[in-house]
């Protein structure tokens, strides 16, 4: 009965540090590494632009565009990537997606209302604009850039 008695004192510490102070210390260790905040940035669908069908060399071409940024306040337009080529002019439209943690997103959705967007092409002839879209498809125009008046 003393032997009992003796080995549940000694086993006692090891219960009371298994049950109470391991949850503690493994919730302190997951809140050290969590951030406080998530981003993530990723392409915008632009389901439609305006652009002028041409100018002349030296003119800025601005065109304007509209899509789908996401479905809260979490996201909004983060800017574009362009790739310039002689006749070619790729651009992709990128949101971001950034939340704290400790905050939630306001609900309502978020459009790229007519956001610009301004080149000067500087030769002339047409000038293919590529929009590149999330999945891989893509939005075209083409610009016919012509040469400055003569003198």
């Amino acid at each position: 009965m003393v032997r009992k008695l003796y080995r549940g004192i000694l086993l006692l510490p090891v219960f009371l540090l298994a049950v109470v102070v391991m949850p503690l210390a493994m919730q302190a260790c997951s809140e050290a590494t969590q951030p406080e905040y998530f981003s993530q940035t990723y392409k915008i669908w632009v389901d439609s632009l305006t652009v002028t069908p041409s100018l002349a060399v030296g003119d800025t071409l601005e065109a304007s565009f509209f899509g789908y940024v996401g479905p809260n306040d979490c996201h909004s337009f983060a800017g574009f990537s362009e790739k310039i080529s002689e006749h070619r002019l790729e651009l992709t439209l990128w949101t971001r997606y950034f939340r704290n943690v400790n905050e939630g997103c306001i609900w309502g959705t978020v459009y790229l209302l007519g956001e610009p967007y301004r080149y000067a092409p500087s030769t002339p002839g047409p000038l293919e604009l590529v929009i590149h879209q999330p999945g891989g498809s893509t939005l075209t125009r083409t610009i016919q850039v012509e040469a400055p008046p003569g003198p």
